[in-house]
């Protein structure tokens, strides 16, 4: 099964996010932009693991060292992924609260490495972001990138889930495996 790990955005937050992915869609008719329920901050995108160690890494997300208090987030600025050039992704970034996320996806990730060093081997440097389109073929003005804004709303992030990423010919469907409240 193909699993990740992410944390959960209040209805609130998507709906924002939504609002600005259609704004893009506008914009650029070509571009993937990511439906309600694929709103979330990636933390490990694991690919394709056994229903053992996804069991295994369930399991590890409920050890003492990820206990932690909810997360105080609030939406920043629209980026893009590569940098510069044409932009693959498109997402927006946090404002305040990216410090903690990046502190909790560490944590995280030292208890992957001990559980097995191999489930980390294509591991790049993490950057807080909510994923709002994938590109393949617009040309997208850094112009428009740079006119676009998203309220800078505050927010709670209160849980930490493991996803089953389930391919379907309209996207993909996440269906949560297991879930952790942060309290």
């Amino acid at each position: 099964m193909r699993v990740f790990a992410a944390l959960c955005l209040p209805a609130d937050i998507v709906a924002i996010l939504r609002e600005a992915a259609g704004e893009l869609k506008r914009r650029y008719p070509r571009l993937n932009t990511v439906r309600a329920e694929g709103l979330h901050l990636t933390l490990v995108f694991f690919g394709e693991l056994s229903e053992t160690r996804a069991g295994q890494i369930a399991a590890l997300m409920d050890r003492p060292e990820l206990a932690r208090p909810p997360i105080a987030a609030c939406l920043g600025r629209i980026g893009q992924f590569p940098p510069r050039g044409n932009p693959r992704v498109i997402f927006c970034a946090l404002e305040r609260g990216g410090d903690e996320v990046t502190e909790h996806y560490n944590r995280f990730c030292r208890l992957l490495r001990e559980l097995d060093p191999v489930l980390l081997q294509e591991e790049k440097g993490f950057h807080p972001h909510i994923t709002l389109a994938r590109n393949k073929t617009e040309r997208v003005l850094q112009e428009t990138l740079a006119s676009l804004t998203v309220r800078p709303e505050g927010f709670l992030i209160d849980r930490f889930v493991l996803y089953q990423s389930i391919l379907k010919p309209a996207g993909a469907e996440h269906k949560p495996l297991h879930t952790v409240m942060f309290r």
